[in-house]
């Protein structure tokens, strides 16, 4: 059975919800025009087509380095790799209430890549502008890609991987990180209910023979994006083990299936005889016999029903909560399996399921101990580009000034590194901890040291200190968004409302009470010293502005809340 869907309008909390699970953070402008739609009107406009954004220019030339970088010409690959990251950042930033950004960033920690290990910027992009490509398109088919991806032949292994020399690395994390997953342990060693060690031994034969295409010249006809290329001799995979012993034979959680050599690939002529298959296949095959073989290896995979269940484990963790019980086990990632597979894998009909939910809007039930409104640790990400959003900051263009550009996205990068997360660069090939690693998940985001820069970020931001190419005037922000400015209780349930997940209740010794203290300056202080002030902001606004430094001073302390750091 389908997840029941939501009934009715979203209303301002639902619509903030939503938009900061499937955005990189909403204002308030796109809360209120969410509040007033259905569910399933909202994720349309979430998953409305946009443009493929203008691929990162070299700040040496002014100019993007495609198809692949000139070395007279062009920076070195650090600094394009820099440049890929910053431009990156920007495309989230300014991503505004489309999902296909978050898409990007889902699939980069479903097929993580590690700069240091990958070490070229080209790679990194295309990879990126595939993730994008297939951002609401199909998984099964964007994981036959990514067996061939350039940056992903180098990082594990595959550009090694050929007769007589098997490298298994790719083959392992295939089925391990990123497709059936293992399962519980089995008795033998290596050997797991999804799959055998035998299996891994016989997947790497199977993606022999690639290598990365430092030109960059091979282009796939369906993405138009660069790929790996087969390598040989003339029209053969020469380095694909092509022989026919032992059979390509997998194990029984596979149904004991056979990959074949395709010999209609390899010869395609109406009639072949033994003779003649066995001369080709003796250390030779057909390219197009190789990517078959990539294909139904791929296809094997996704016919089994745990590679649909890992997959919407993924997309629930990363979505709505990384704790998997058996009562969502049953009723919220077995219908969404059943989505996945009835759909060959497309990606949209499933998380429309799951977005569109009821159980997604806490809507399914009157349990309070399983609210889903506030129970994920915000990323790095989330928090800065959070706050940026919700304000609309105005950061440099590349089209107006390229080093602006690039100086200040250097700055947010650093500033996430200190938060925890460097961007392509996880501490290992399963990706960034907090979308994998048990028992924790999205808790691994807090330590001591990571919680202090996310608080520095925030005061910086607050003050106008991060950088000086951008600034938020909170007195104007206040004038033109909050009703009646001159009561501080207004602004307060202002910025609860609209900037943290729970709903923040009045009253004495209260949270409220407790934010309200911090925006007049003093808890003895009455509601009307506040009213003077405003009152004087707006009649002399040629004369300093008192009321923006405890603005600022009240935003501080908001973000600086256990309530901010979650959504």
């Amino acid at each position: 059975m389908p997840l029941t869907q939501h009934s009715g309008t979203l209303g301002v909390r639902n619509a903030a919800h939503l938009l900061r699970r499937a955005t990189f953070g909403p204002d308030k402008a796109a809360i209120d025009s969410f509040a007033s739609l259905t569910a399933a009107q909202a994720f349309a406009l979430l998953t409305a087509t946009v443009a493929t954004p203008t691929p990162p220019s070299d700040l040496k030339t002014g100019l993007p380095w495609l198809p692949k970088p000139n070395e007279e010409e062009n920076s070195e690959n650090g600094d394009l790799t820099s440049y890929v990251k910053s431009w990156w950042l920007d495309q989230m930033l300014n991503s505004g209430t489309n999902i296909k950004e978050r898409m990007v960033f889902l699939f980069n920690t479903f097929y993580p890549t590690i700069d240091s290990a990958v070490e070229n910027a080209t790679a990194l992009y295309y990879q990126n502008a595939l993730f994008r490509f297939y951002a609401l398109g199909n998984i099964k088919t964007l994981t036959k890609k990514m067996c061939i991806d350039n940056a992903m032949l180098i990082l594990l292994d595959g550009r090694i991987n050929e007769v007589g020399r098997p490298n298994e690395n790719f083959a392992r994390e295939l089925f391990e990180l990123h497709t059936i997953g293992r399962g519980p342990e089995k008795a033998t060693l290596g050997d797991y209910t999804n799959y055998t060690e035998a299996d891994i031994k016989v997947a790497a034969r199977i993606l022999s023979g690639w290598k990365n295409d430092n030109d960059f010249a091979e282009i796939d006809i369906i993405t138009g994006l660069p790929t790996g290329i087969i390598t040989g001799e003339g029209q053969y995979a020469t380095r694909h083990d092509a022989s026919i012993t032992p059979e390509r034979k997998f194990s029984e959680a596979f149904q004991n299936t056979v990959i074949s050599h395709a010999a209609e690939l390899i010869l395609n002529p109406s009639t072949i005889d033994e003779q003649t298959v066995a001369n080709v296949v003796d250390g030779k095959a057909r390219k197009e016999s190789v990517k078959d073989q990539v294909s139904q290896l791929v296809d094997m995979i996704f016919n089994q029903r745990a590679t649909a269940e890992n997959f919407c484990r993924k997309i629930y963790r990363f979505f709505v909560y990384y704790d998997i019980t058996a009562d969502v086990e049953t009723n919220v990632i077995s219908p969404m399996a059943d989505t996945f597979t009835a759909s060959n894998f497309e990606i949209l009909p499933v998380i429309k399921e799951l977005l569109c939910s009821q159980y997604f809007y806490d809507n399914n039930n009157a349990i309070t101990t399983d609210n889903t409104h506030g129970d994920i640790i915000k990323s790095p990400l989330e928090v800065t580009l959070g706050a940026m959003r919700f304000f609309n900051v105005v950061t440099p263009l590349a089209s107006t000034s390229l080093e602006k550009y690039y100086d200040f996205y250097d700055g947010l990068l650093g500033s996430l590194n200190n938060q925890g997360i460097q961007l392509y660069e996880p501490y290992d090939v399963a990706g960034y901890d907090a979308y994998h690693q048990e028992p924790d998940f999205n808790r691994n985001w807090i330590t001591v040291n990571t919680l202090a820069y996310r608080y520095e970020f925030t005061l910086k931001l607050a003050r106008n200190t991060f950088s000086e190419m951008i600034s938020i005037n909170l007195s104007e922000y206040v004038k033109a968004n909050v009703t009646a400015p001159t009561n501080p209780s207004n602004i307060v349930q202002h910025f609860v409302d609209y900037m943290l997940p729970e709903v923040i209740s009045t009253g004495s010794e209260s949270r409220f009470e407790f934010f309200l203290n911090i925006l007049k300056g003093d808890k003895d202080l009455p509601d009307s010293n506040w009213t003077n002030e405003w009152n004087l902001y707006l009649a002399r606004p040629d004369l300093p502005d008192a009321v923006n430094g405890q603005l600022q001073d009240f935003l501080a302390a908001i973000m600086q809340t256990p309530e901010y750091q979650l959504m």
